[in-house]
């Protein structure tokens, strides 16, 4: 596996953690920013587009959060990417409609779809290699 490849996938998780955060500042800080987290969560689908092609090679030593379950049971990896890009897809709908009153259950949604696929596929943090 080349650095390019680490970069990559590293990259783009490190994007969606960035698009969460901001559609948390948002809202944590009652940002008057609430059109914007359409953008967010667009980005976030479209994000969640390239997961599945950014772990086709497999890689469970050196500089990865990935377990090895991601490889083992790609169904399920590939089930929990969908459902990533589905909520996501559907706060920024609620937003673009002005359905603000939707946006904490979707929020809330998109975050639990994210938590899922970290408590599968993902290294908890004290084994992190950037904890290392």
């Amino acid at each position: 596996r080349s650095v390019s490849d680490i970069t990559r996938d590293a990259w783009l998780m490190s994007s969606i953690g960035s698009e969460m955060g901001a559609i948390g500042d948002i809202l944590k800080n009652g940002l008057p920013l609430i059109p914007n987290i359409e953008n967010h969560a667009s980005a976030i689908a479209q994000s969640s587009r390239l997961i599945a092609s950014a772990f086709e090679q497999k890689v469970v030593a050196g500089p990865t959060d990935a377990r090895p379950e991601i490889w083992s049971d790609t169904e399920k990896f590939k089930q929990a990417i969908q459902k990533m890009q589905s909520e996501a897809e559907l706060l920024a709908t609620a937003v673009g409609e002005g359905n603000t009153d939707q946006i904490p259950a979707r929020v809330k949604a998109l975050g639990q779809s994210c938590g899922g696929c970290h408590e599968s596929f993902r290294k908890p943090k004290e084994e992190s290699y950037k904890n290392k």
